[in-house]
Order: structure tokens, then sequence, then C-alpha cells
């Protein structure tokens, strides 16, 4: 057979599969999922490890990761170049496909998605902080019902020149009548990411069920015990509570082998307060 012949017919039996799929008509188009909105590469793992491994929100599960691009960890050196931001994005990365994989083995289809978008570290956020705690600025409280009206306008212009919305609405599309669910985080606490995507909660309509999920381990770092304090902190209209306990001494080994570039102890007393009370919080839309 001739060399444009056997290319031929590689390309047939490639395609002659796909004919197959299409004369027994198969397809997923059918199955259900939920879409997790999430601001960075271990949110979700924290904030709803118990939801997700239970089978709670389905077996079929997209996160969508906004703020990719990091070079926080642990170990953070005070250098930064785009060298050290490529290393620690990858490694990241490679954590959140080890959680897909930790997944698959509870029976739950994980499929991590990476925006790439740069994280605050990379901007002005550490500054922000620094200054708040050397005492040159007095500590801004980025809880949602606590903003003033400067701190509202500088994150609305960040939102908006983010496109947070634009890409969110875009790639909720691509899974059309799939979507059975939509979770995005309440944003309490001070990470400006988390706040920017939190903004969804109130933006996105006719996409499934919408619900927003308590952010771990920043509800402890605010001070909410309760999810009755949560609720006093959320959009309007959502209302109905879903809540699971989850073991704090597993959850924290879990974080340490499934996110090591992510864990040092500081951490412990967060989840060890968060499984006590409030546990992990989801609340839902009203229909």
């Amino acid at each position: 057979m001739k060399g444009s012949d056997k290319t031929k017919g590689s390309v047939f039996r490639h395609y002659q599969r796909f004919f197959t799929r299409w004369k027994d008509g198969r397809s997923f188009s059918k199955e259900k999922i939920t879409v997790i909105l999430s601001p960075h590469l271990d949110d979700v793992f924290l904030s709803l490890n118990e939801h997700i491994s239970s089978g709670a929100l389905g077996k079929n599960i997209v996160c969508i990761n906004f703020f990719t691009s990091s070079d926080s960890q642990v170990d953070t050196k005070t250098a930064l170049s785009f060298a050290s931001v490529s290393r620690v994005t990858k490694m990241r990365s490679a954590e959140e496909l080890g959680f897909a994989d930790y997944l698959s083995r509870k029976g739950v289809n994980y499929i991590p998605l990476f925006l790439g978008m740069q994280d605050a570290a990379l901007s002005g956020y550490y500054k922000f902080i620094a200054t708040t705690v050397m005492g040159k600025m007095p500590k801004l409280p980025l809880v949602k019902t606590l903003l003033t009206k400067t701190q509202e306008t500088r994150i609305e212009k960040e939102y908006e020149r983010l496109q947070i919305q634009e890409m969110a609405k875009t790639l909720l599309a691509r899974f059309g009548k799939n979507v059975d669910k939509v979770l995005i985080p309440m944003g309490v606490g001070e990470h400006i990411d988390h706040i920017l995507v939190s903004k969804l909660a109130t933006k996105l309509t006719g996409k499934g069920r919408v619900g927003v999920y308590c952010d771990i381990p920043y509800a402890y770092y605010s001070g909410f015990k309760t999810a009755a304090q949560l609720h006093m902190h959320v959009p309007k209209g959502f209302d109905s509570a879903s809540v699971k306990k989850f073991d704090a001494k597993e959850r924290i080994g879990l974080f340490k082998k499934l996110y090591p570039s992510q864990y040092d102890k500081g951490a412990d007393n967060a989840i060890e307060a968060v499984a006590k009370m409030p546990g992990e919080v989801i609340f839902w839309r009203n229909r």
C-alpha cells in the first residue's frame, strides 16, 4: 500500500469509531453535572470535600478554578519571577489533579479547569496586608455587609476589569443543559479573589440550581461559628441549607497529602474549629 493510502486507511479507522457512536446514538448529553466555581486550587477540597466525596452533589463535577497562576506556597520565597510562578503553578495544578484521582476512587468524576488568571498574591494583595499589619493603614473588613463605598467601588472595578462574569457565563454555556447545579463561594473573609468570585451568586440566572458555599478556613478567621451567622452574610433568597460535618483529623491528613504545597500546621486549628461548628455549609437559592 502506498504511503498516502496508508494514511487514508488510518484516518478512516480513526473516524470509524465516531461513526459507530453516532449510529448507536451514544451521548452524554443527558447526564447531569455540577459546576463549582473556585477561586484557588485547594478551596473546593477544603470547603466541600464531604459534600463531593459523599455523592451529595452528584457523580459528575466540573470545577472552574479562576486564579491559578500563583507563586503561593507555604515556603514562598521573597524573590518573584515568571520562573517561580511557572514552577508553583505547575505544582499546584498537579495537586488539584491528585484530588481528582482521589475522588475517582470515591466514584466521583471530577474535571478541574484552570483559567490561569493571576492570583492576588502576584499584585498588591500582600502589600495591602503588610501595611495593615504594620499599622500604616486601618484594617479594611471585606465581609460583604461591612464593605465601605470605596471598597465596593474598588472591587466592582476589578470584577469588571477581569471580566469574571463573562468568563463564567461563557464556560457554563458550553455545558448547556447538562448543568444541574452551580456552586459559588460565599466570599467571607478578606481575600479579594474570593470576594470577586462570590459576586457571581447574584449574577447567574437560568443555570440550574445555584448555591453558595462557606469558604473554609476563612469562615473561622472571620469569626463565623454557626450556620445562622453565615446565613446573615449571603445574598437574599439563599435560604435552604445543606450542612455536613466532617472529621477534622481526616481532613487535615488529606490536606497534607493532597496539597503539600499549601499545608502548614497553622491551618489545623481552623479546620478543627470549623469541623465542630458549623461544618461544611451550602445555602441554596430558593426555587
